[in-house]
């Protein structure tokens, strides 16, 4: 079945796209550039996800720019599936970690898991 995708929401989608503003109330500025409300953004974005229209809708830390100069990276052997989910979500848990993430291992490389930190200095991380 063919998605329908308006004009207005190939705008909201442009919008999404790019870099979010930096307000408390990202969505309401995109409706008033759009002439929607702050709703209807929202409504429509998580209308777009139940479609499938996207993957994933997140952040992206540009840590350089938020001040840290350091980072490191954990990788993580868990072949049991169901105690990586576990473990995964435990990892993400701490403050410390950016992001956490599952990516499929291959020959020679056993690692499902990864993690990032970010700090001011090596020795900090």
């Amino acid at each position: 079945m063919k998605k329908e995708i308006t004009p207005q929401d190939a705008d909201i989608m442009a919008q999404l796209q790019g870099t979010l503003p930096m307000t408390l109330t990202p969505f309401a500025d995109i409706g008033a550039r759009l002439g929607l409300s702050e709703e209807e953004v929202i409504a429509r974005v998580r209308d777009y996800g139940e479609k499938k229209y996207y993957r994933r809708f997140g952040a992206t830390l540009r840590h350089q720019k938020a001040g840290f100069r350091a980072n490191g990276m954990g990788i993580w052997s868990v072949p049991d599936q169901a105690m990586r989910k576990e473990i995964g979500e435990k990892l993400a848990s701490f403050t410390e970690v950016s992001h956490a993430y599952e990516r499929p291992s291959f020959e020679g490389w056993p690692y499902h898991l990864f993690t990032m930190i970010h700090g001011q200095t090596e020795q900090e991380v």
